[in-house]
């Protein structure tokens, strides 16, 4: 899932819990934080598990990072997460998918590629590319950045800002009130679910 340190990700001032979702020239881009209780290297060791699962078995990550994400019923569209790949030699995770249209058909297989960058910024804060690749008829790109933002000595704020185009069929069928339900809910779920990670390794 490029991107430049947005305002709306790393707007800090505001401590709560906070997501929205734009919608221009047939992109979705959704900018969510959530405040977390905890030092930035405890926060950090949990994104370092996660960096170092989805490239290396990336089906655990299914047990915490990605729990409770897979099919929605009573969705337009229901998302089957299936299996996570990672390829040593070229640093690229694939995602494989079924995408569900009750009713009408079934989209198996559909595979998503990816590859994962970590840098580190001058405040401190750490940030994590996500760019997608092998982009098919489902998705015509899609690129995201996850931070972790030092507030105080105990405490970060945790921010993803995601950004989707779809191709043309789907891009008629999704609507900004399927994409809430669908897409901005897993990114509500995952965040939640690192957060919740974070806070349980303090326990």
């Amino acid at each position: 899932m490029c991107l430049c340190v947005s305002n709306a990700a790393l707007g800090v001032a505001s401590q709560n819990d906070s997501i929205f979702t734009t919608y221009t020239d047939g992109q979705f881009s959704t900018y969510y934080k959530i405040p977390v209780s905890c030092s930035t290297t405890e926060a950090e060791e949990v994104l370092d598990d996660f960096i170092s699962q989805f490239r290396g078995d990336p089906d655990l990550l299914f047990e915490w990072a990605l729990h409770g994400l897979g099919s929605q019923q009573g969705d337009d569209l229901l998302i089957d997460l299936k299996q996570t790949l990672y390829d040593a030699e070229t640093g690229i995770g694939t995602i494989i998918t079924d995408l569900i249209i009750p009713g009408f058909t079934t989209f198996k297989d559909i595979t998503i590629e990816s590859k994962i960058t970590k840098t580190y910024l001058p405040n401190k804060a750490v940030k994590v590319f996500v760019d997608v690749y092998n982009l098919n008829f489902f998705m015509k790109k899609a690129y995201g950045t996850y931070y972790i933002i030092p507030v105080s000595s105990n405490q970060v704020m945790l921010a993803i800002d995601v950004h989707m185009k779809f191709g043309w069929f789907f891009n008629i069928f999704i609507t900004q009130n399927i994409y809430k339900k669908i897409f901005e809910w897993r990114i509500h779920g995952f965040m939640h679910n690192m957060k919740k990670e974070i806070i349980r390794r303090k326990s």
